[in-house]
């Protein structure tokens, strides 16, 4: 394997996990979203601390293809946004390094494969197997859904995605249209890691 194609890809799938943790996106639909499907917008934050307005960048994602046929709008956590852009700018950067004789379209894949001019992803397959290389070297980091004995997958991080919204006591109904799913999947799947934590306010 070319070694600049590697560097590429370990920080492709890098920014992929990360938006993966903080959309709740499936795999498949984030393989899918072009340049066209993201929209970043920054509203300012005014800091106390500093006294002045700071960079508060928001990450929209529209899901064109899913699961049930249905469009969406994915409004993505933490700093989604900043991890992306960084990201966009590494692209850049990196084809400039590289010479490379294509452009970037509005139709480009975000996660395409540089050596298809971003019109083709790599296989779902080649992401599982980045994703097992990171799972033997941080395996015991990684916690997934503790009423789970699966293996934790790429798939996970969607689950990971919900707990968290469920755990900052974002309404059901909101979480349900971020990802997709109908509220009864999300309160018969989730529901107790819910009632666990809120368990503790009994006390």
């Amino acid at each position: 394997a070319q070694s600049y194609i590697a560097e590429y890809s370990r920080m492709m799938f890098a920014t992929f996990v990360h938006l993966l943790k903080n959309s709740g996106c499936r795999p498949s639909e984030l393989l899918g979203i072009r340049f066209k499907d993201v929209e970043i917008t920054n509203p300012k934050r005014w800091s106390e601390s500093k006294q002045k307005w700071e960079d508060d960048f928001k990450l929209k994602i529209h899901i064109r293809k899913s699961k049930t046929g249905k469009k969406r709008d994915v409004l993505c956590r933490s700093n989604a946004a900043s991890n992306l852009l960084e990201f966009f700018k590494y692209q850049r950067d990196w084809m400039v390094r590289n010479n490379c004789t294509f452009t970037i379209k509005e139709d480009s894949l975000i996660f395409g494969n540089p050596k298809e001019h971003l019109d083709k992803t790599l296989t779902y397959r080649r992401f599982d197997e980045y994703w097992d290389e990171v799972r033997k070297s941080i395996h015991s980091q990684l916690e997934g859904n503790r009423f789970s004995e699966r293996k934790y997958t790429l798939y996970s991080l969607r689950s990971t995605f919900i707990e968290d919204c469920i755990a900052a006591g974002l309404d059901v109904y909101l979480v349900a249209r971020l990802c997709g799913n109908s509220v009864d999947v999300i309160q018969r799947h989730y529901g107790r890691h819910d009632v666990l934590k809120r368990a503790e306010e009994v006390h």
